[in-house]
Formats: structure tokens, sequence, C-alpha cells
């Protein structure tokens, strides 16, 4: 499709969507300034930033969603203000950076510029955290500090289930835990990968600060060739409906599946 074609966002929309962000990158860990002074004419400045869409502009595009109207797609709601360097990577490897993560990411920085304005020493509490899960036993909210490559940190709010001693042992121990242990789910992407290493660290602010290496994210799997399969209850016995034994299949089963390897207390 042509540019001609785009659904691009008009210049009042760019410029409202960089002001609500502070006219900061809304990239995790960047924060990075995108506008001043231009040093050659002082009526005017530098904008160094791009009003990025979450799904894109045009069919081919990152993220593209044919169900949205042109309207929808050119909507300031479907727009991240980034610098140029971020903007163009959330592009160029879009498999890594979805329509949903995009999204927190926007509502994280809105929420920081919002803070600033009320609280200018305060930082983001664990409302507007998401949820990370170490292994089994260990559910944390915390905020996305950086993403390099396959290297990812973040700042720890407070735990959801577990505590810091279990994160600590988790940290200390990483090396001999079992493999089937040694795996993070990240709530804000919908994602979940092998960690290779892991470490934590305070920050000079007191910053509780998490830092994983972690594998390469996998092919996904079509739930609805998963087949078919016992159903399980609660208590992981196998269930029973009408007399015969229980069975369920396609999603239902990739649910099942998912529930009994991330539940300790499941047998199998």
């Amino acid at each position: 499709m042509s540019s001609t074609n785009r659904d691009d966002f008009t210049p009042n929309d760019k410029r409202i969507m960089a002001e609500r962000v502070s006219w900061k990158c809304s990239f995790p860990g960047c924060g990075r300034n995108t506008v001043g002074p231009n040093s050659d004419d002082p009526t005017k400045k530098i904008n160094n930033g791009i009003a990025a869409h979450i799904h894109a502009a045009a069919s081919g595009g990152p993220r593209y969603n044919p169900q949205m109207t042109s309207d929808e797609r050119r909507h300031i709601s479907n727009g991240i203000w980034m610098c140029r360097d971020h903007g163009n990577l959330i592009d160029a490897d879009y498999t890594e950076y979805s329509a949903s993560t995009l999204r927190d990411w926007k509502s994280q920085a809105e929420k920081r510029a919002s803070d600033s304005l009320k609280f200018p020493t305060q930082e983001a509490v664990s409302k507007d955290a998401t949820l990370i899960q170490l292994g089994s036993k260990i559910i944390y909210f915390a905020h996305w500090n950086a993403i390099h490559s396959q290297e990812w940190s973040f700042e720890l709010v407070a735990p959801f289930i577990g505590n810091s001693d279990l994160l600590n042992n988790y940290v200390l121990d990483f090396s001999s835990l079992p493999e089937a242990e040694q795996y993070v789910v990240i709530e804000s992407q919908g994602d979940a990968r092998e960690i290779l290493d892991s470490k934590i660290e305070i920050s000079s602010e007191g910053k509780c600060l998490l830092f994983l290496k972690v594998g390469n994210k996998p092919i996904p799997t079509n739930p609805h060739d998963l087949g078919m399969d016992l159903r399980v209850d609660d208590t992981g016995d196998i269930s029973f409906l009408n007399g015969d034994l229980a069975t369920v299949k396609g999603i239902d089963t990739a649910k099942q599946m998912i529930s009994i390897c991330m539940s300790p207390c499941v047998s199998t």
C-alpha cells in the first residue's frame, strides 16, 4: 500500500501525544527527552521524537489490525510517543513488542507524567505495575526498567505471591534449580521465557532491581491442534461428567496444560 493511503496522525494529535508524556520516550527505562531548542533560531524547537502507531497505519505494517477502521487507526489512542531509536526498534522487531505491551507502556508513561505534576518526587505505585512470575512460587508487582535484546530488568514493587526471602533464595540458588523452575512469565508482554541467568541489585535510590537474561521467544503452538485430553479438577484429580470421564480439547486443553505446569500442588 502506498504511503498516501496511510492512516497517519494529525500534527495536532502528535503534539498532544508527546505532551501527555512530557515529550519523553515511553520505552521502559529510556525516558529520553525528545524536544529542545533550535540553536540556530530562537523562535524554533527541535523535535527528535516519533508518534509510533500501535497498530500499523497501513496494511503490511507492524501489528496491523484489519478489523480497525481508518479513523481508529489514526486516532490518538492508537499511538505511542517514542524517541527515534525506540520508535524504529518496536517496528523493526514487532513480534517482540505486542500491541498490548505498547498500550501498557503508553499508560505507564502518561501516569509518570501525571504523577510528576502532582507528586514530583514520588514514583508510581503497584496499581500501575505489571505482574511477573518467577518459577511456580513467586509473583511480584514490578515496573519495566529496561530491555536490551534478551536482557530484561525490572524495578520490583511488592510481592503478590511469595516474599523477599523466596525471591532472594531463587536468585542465589538459581543455578541449582530444576529446569522446570527456570522461567519467567510477564503479564504486560503476554510472554513466557526460559531464564538463563538472574541477579538482584539495590540502586542508589534504594530500589530493588531484578536483572534477567532470557532465552529466545518460543514458537507458539496453535491450541486447536492440541487434540483431546482428560479433564482434571482443581485438586489435580481426573473428573467425571454424567458418569463418564470428562475431557477437554482445543483451547481448553491448552489452558489445562498451562495450569498444570504452573501449579506446584497439582499431581499428574
